[in-house]
């Protein structure tokens, strides 16, 4: 049995220099009243002076009304909780080894290939049922095959690398007129391609009546299985919501105040510390969460996309804001041996209120452990007041913190909790996927709400390879060489183009096209 390392007692008027700095980290074992008893009797002897002094330089929650048993028990039992249980190690590694020496354009097939014969299927599937037979055999005599439907997505990733306002444009001699595309494939092809691509079949009544996300579900499903099978997550993992702008007047849409693009479609995401989308969920409303118990909606959330994406029981750190992070949560965390770190709202029923004693400057903190859990309520005050609640790491555990402006300010550094740190070097992995999203994607407006969120699922596919391919090459990459080199490798040296001399559109459409330049809203 480890001996516990407890403080000489000293006198109630000495300076705090004299006392110990840190209270010890101690081991937890199965002795647990050999161990309560031990620091029992080195506490006895203190002083209330003391105790209180200790309690302070911990920053533990205490009351100077409390007796001198119950601050001997509040030392003893942070002493006794156990952080840092397990250490996290990588798993199912195995899995890179059929990406080494692979291409970008390799990579992302091994993510995608099922999903673009999906495609050539259903959107063949489509043009038939509208009887555009004859206009298809018109742009595509060998109809919608595997390569048509490479050099259609190629288009589209070169599409967003440069956005303009109008789809035309890339066919037009004009300020954002590129041979790149327009070698590819004519307008009215990509029009064609736009309008009639498909991922399921309209005519199946079961699948229609059962699901109505039917007309990008099973692609959705496709790729949570390839996100997950295809990677192996850090430790440090963020829960988030994210948007997928869209203008259309599908009932789907949400509102969301805080994000860049408020109005679209709500995703829940499950995205590492490297920004690897490792597992999404699409909210389509509360009627499609099935609470468990008595759980809140968004305790339901959590546990749902910790379960279905196979995290649990790895000593993964799961970052949260105060929307997801709720006591409950963290002990379900910690029953599956996972650790919790999330902002948490103030509710009176939830949040014992003597960590709202007394006052707190501006860089310093208060925290309280619950009794028997090692779950930390940490009261932190930076440029506001806010709760923190921490699984992971010992309350007290500090690190010098000040923002960039301070530093060359000169100000002091202020002393703060090491979870905290930790939240705010993690907590950011979505919003390091969505910038990755939002600088690339191709956005058209459209009346398909499903075709907004493909578009989200090819670019979170492009970003995933990225990832992967630097995880698994000795060279990095930078994302937008790799995306380069994804959009030269993918269509094989393919162009559907009959008129490969003259890569633009014909000189009547190009006059309509600037009829309108001055009126966009004809």
């Amino acid at each position: 049995m480890t001996k516990l390392n407890i403080p000489e007692p000293c006198n109630a008027d000495s300076d705090e220099e004299n006392m110990d700095e840190d209270i010890m980290e101690f081991s937890v074992h199965d002795e647990v009243e050999k161990e309560y008893d031990e620091l029992y009797q080195g506490y006895k002897n203190y002083t209330k002076k003391d105790l209180l002094n200790l309690l302070k330089k911990a920053n533990i929650i205490y009351s100077p009304n409390n007796n001198k048993q119950m601050l001997i028990e509040r030392l003893i039992h942070f002493k006794s909780t156990l952080y840092h249980r397990n250490q996290f190690k990588e798993y199912d590694t195995e899995k890179f080894q059929k990406f080494n020496g692979k291409s970008p354009s390799e990579i992302f097939l091994i993510f995608f290939e099922e999903i673009i014969d999906i495609i050539v299927i259903e959107t063949n599937r489509y043009i038939e049922q509208e009887n555009n037979q004859e206009l298809r055999d018109t742009h595509f005599p060998l109809g919608i095959t595997q390569e048509v439907i490479r050099v259609f997505l190629t288009a589209i990733l070169l599409i967003g690398s440069i956005n303009p306002s109008r789809l035309e444009s890339y066919w037009d001699y004009g300020l954002y007129y590129t041979s790149s595309v327009s070698s590819l494939l004519t307008y009215t092809q990509f029009r064609f391609l736009l309008t009639h691509l498909h991922f399921a079949n309209n005519q199946d009544q079961n699948l229609v009546e059962s699901d109505k996300l039917y007309k990008i579900t099973n692609i959705m499903n496709i790729c949570k299985k390839k996100f997950q099978e295809n990677w192996s997550p850090h430790q440090n993992i963020a829960i988030d919501e994210g948007i997928v702008p869209s203008e259309n007047t599908a009932g789907l849409k949400e509102y969301i105040q805080d994000k860049p693009g408020r109005w679209g479609y709500k995703f829940w995401k499950l995205v590492d510390e490297k920004g690897y989308l490792y597992f999404f969920d699409l909210y389509a409303g509360k009627n499609s969460v099935t609470k468990e118990g008595t759980d809140k909606i968004w305790e339901t959330i959590v546990k749902k996309l910790l379960k279905e994406s196979k995290v649990l029981g790895h000593n993964h750190i799961i970052y949260t804001d105060n929307f997801f992070t709720t006591i409950p949560v963290s002990e379900f965390l910690l029953q599956n041996n996972t650790h919790c770190i999330g902002t948490i709202r103030n509710l009176k029923r939830a949040i014992p209120q003597e960590l709202f004693n007394d006052q707190l400057v501006k860089g310093d903190y208060r925290y309280l452990v619950l009794q028997d859990s090692t779950i930390s309520l940490l009261r932190i005050n930076d440029t506001k007041e806010f709760l923190l609640l921490n699984t992971k790491f010992t309350p007290n555990e500090g690190v010098p913190y000040h923002s960039q402006s301070q530093q060359r300010r000169g100000v002091q550094k202020y002393r703060f909790p090491k979870a905290l740190e930790s939240y705010r070097s993690y907590m950011g992995c979505v919003n390091r996927h969505d910038k990755r999203l939002k600088n690339t994607s191709f956005y058209q407006v459209s009346n398909k709400w499903y075709l907004s969120i493909f578009w989200f699922l090819l670019e979170s596919t492009v970003i995933n390879s990225f990832l992967v391919y630097n995880r698994t090459n000795i060279k990095d990459l930078k994302f937008a060489d790799f995306r380069t080199k994804l959009i030269l490798e993918l269509p094989n040296g393919i162009t559907l183009r009959k008129n490969k001399e003259n890569p633009v559109l014909p000189f009547s459409n190009l006059k309509k096209i600037n009829k309108r330049k001055n009126h966009p809203e004809e």
